[in-house]
């Protein structure tokens, strides 16, 4: 199987992640990434060790190249989501992002399934994934507050 794709995407992601410009704390973007990393890759090894629904490469296995994804496409992406979101735009705008990234990781997704990095197995469908992504990006942004009230929860006088 050819990775061109796959260190592709994670050289794009991480370039663009580089050159953009931050607009949070250093440590609002770490402990928000972090946090959904650990979610995201406990909700993946499930699906794929427990109910074998879909996974990345081969079933049951972690190898080297769901690192790239893990470590190269999933903090740089969640970066650029986190950078680029409409702070202190109306509620709309902000809900237009998360669909416009939503689409974005769908149509993502689909490309690393036809090219076989990522498998279904039994009854998971792309459209469950396009589903899921507003809810993924959403929560994303709850974290980000919970994060931003234990960092004022700290500077307050106790």
């Amino acid at each position: 199987m050819w990775y061109w794709w796959l260190f592709l995407s994670s050289a794009i992601f991480n370039i663009v992640a580089i050159k953009a410009k931050p607009v949070l704390k250093p440590i609002e973007y770490y402990a928000t990434i972090v946090t959904c990393l650990f979610i995201a890759e406990t909700f993946d090894r499930w699906t794929d060790k427990m109910e074998n629904i879909y996974g990345f490469f081969k079933e049951h296995i972690m190898e080297w190249q769901t690192f790239v994804i893990i470590l190269g496409i999933y903090p740089a992406s969640a970066y650029l989501i986190l950078t680029w979101f409409p702070y202190g735009k109306p509620w709309l705008k902000k809900l237009q992002y998360i669909m416009v990234w939503s689409v974005f990781s769908t149509g993502f997704e689909k490309s690393f399934h036809l090219i076989g990095y990522e498998y279904f197995s039994g009854e998971w469908k792309i459209t469950y994934s396009a589903l899921f992504y507003p809810l993924i990006y959403s929560m994303m942004f709850l974290i980000l507050k919970f994060v931003r009230y234990l960092i004022n929860k700290e500077k307050a006088p106790s």
